[in-house]
């Protein structure tokens, strides 16, 4: 990544060449079954939505963005990495924002189009995931890589604070975490040691999902794990089953985790208490 012109489309290229061969998404498909499939196939499924979202673009002007208001889910960065191709600026905005909130963004913005599966209509072309992911990609297609990715605040109070990153920003980012095998185990071990497995909890469109979760973790060819529901359950069951190695969550998740733990620790003998107190300290 040193020796390229630190572009978006550098990292999407050295990721998914590089780990071609290593799964890239794990999730579970509506009828319940456990699906994966390699970076490989990440690689040609985000050419495919490019060219159906280029087809869908082909009256709009290029360089400006498009919203991307989707919550995580085992298409997110095909469709974030195909905005990019067809040459916008991906504006990724909380997919739970209220109608006003997603209005003023967009006219903050100046966005193009906006790719979502809420219930409002907007006064831009708007495209479901069903829409893109349904369509077939028959269209002949050349990338026009965009260099520029946008965060923002919710704009539900007034004006949108927009974070414009461009490759140059986001290569240093991934930059930063090179030496993370050697100095950092526990957030990047060798490769040697495993496949790494990341949960994908924390919302992409937030600047530490996105940086510390997707974008370190997809440089390195990590196998991203998508839950249907945040319900603890379901979190557990596809935790334990597929063996995700590496959670992130805002300090709120961890405290109620911790509570719950201690509850459960309560009503366990005094010894089976002190096992648990040597598992802790051992694990902190």
């Amino acid at each position: 990544l040193e020796n390229t012109s630190k572009t978006l489309e550098d990292i999407f290229n050295l990721a998914t060449n590089r780990n071609a061969g290593r799964t890239a998404v794990t999730y579970i498909n509506s009828k319940g079954k456990l699906k994966n499939y390699k970076y490989s196939n990440f690689k040609k499924h985000a050419y495919e939505i490019a060219s159906i979202l280029a087809n869908f673009m082909i009256q709009q002007p290029k360089n400006v963005p498009i919203v991307l208001k989707v919550s995580n889910g085992p298409h997110w960065g095909e469709i974030f990495w195909a905005i990019l191709m067809c040459g916008y600026k991906p504006l990724l905005i909380d997919a739970k924002t209220s109608k006003d909130g997603t209005e003023n963004l967009i006219k903050q913005a100046k966005a193009a189009a906006i790719i979502t599966d809420d219930n409002f209509s907007y006064d831009i072309p708007k495209f479901s995931l069903h829409d893109i992911l349904e369509e077939n990609s028959t269209y002949s297609f050349s990338p026009y890589w965009e260099n520029e990715v946008i965060f923002c605040s919710s704009g539900t109070t007034g004006d949108v604070k927009m974070m414009v990153f461009n490759g140059d920003n986001l290569c240093h980012q991934v930059e930063a975490a090179l030496d993370f095998q050697e100095t950092s185990k526990d957030l990047l071990y060798p490769k040697s040691m495993g496949a790494l497995k990341v949960l994908a909890m924390i919302p992409f469109h937030h600047i530490f999902g996105f940086v510390a979760t997707f974008l370190w973790y997809f440089y390195f060819g990590a196998n991203f794990v998508f839950v249907r529901s945040m319900a603890p359950s379901e979190i557990q069951a596809i935790s334990q089953k597929v063996g995700v190695t590496h959670v992130f969550s805002v300090p709120l998740f961890w405290d109620s985790l911790a509570q719950g733990l201690e509850r459960k620790k309560s009503l366990e003998s005094e010894k089976n208490r002190e096992y648990i107190d040597q598992l802790i300290g051992y694990n902190t």
